[in-house]
């Protein structure tokens, strides 16, 4: 679909398909094919928080408190913070890095989220074996 197949049209579209609709912005690459995503598209339009994966709701936001021995403010906070992060880096997408570069930065981007899923990894395990011990019952 081109740049005018957005909103309801790429709804309606997937609606009646049950297929992704592939976006290509203007001056995008092929190898920078985005699929639609219609959760996420709803879920900005209705203004909800797509940048968590999980909506956390009070008692899990408790939890994850007296899991990590922290006040539950702060734990409110770091999420406001992680939100407001995730708003501005969404805003920074558009922004290209030089060819020269790119290698490198591909290599610390990758690297990166590896380390991100090595550390969310282990505090689901140590949150799990919490919940197992009946600590976070």
């Amino acid at each position: 679909m081109d740049v005018h197949a957005k909103g309801v049209g790429a709804l309606s579209a997937v609606a009646a398909t049950k297929n992704p609709v592939i976006f290509i912005g203007t001056g995008v690459l092929i190898d920078e094919f985005r699929v639609f995503g219609v959760r996420q598209f709803v879920s900005r339009m209705l203004e909800l928080d797509n940048s968590n994966p999980m909506l956390m709701t009070e008692t899990q936001i408790i939890r994850i408190a007296q899991a990590s021995g922290q006040p539950v403010e702060d734990v409110m906070d770091l999420l406001e913070e992680y939100k407001h992060f995730e708003g501005t880096r969404r805003k920074m997408k558009g922004l290209k890095i030089p060819k020269e570069y790119e290698r490198g930065a591909l290599f610390v981007l990758r690297r990166q989220a590896l380390e991100r899923n090595v550390l969310l990894q282990k505090k689901l395990e140590h949150i799990g074996k919490m919940y197992q011990a009946g600590m976070l019952d």
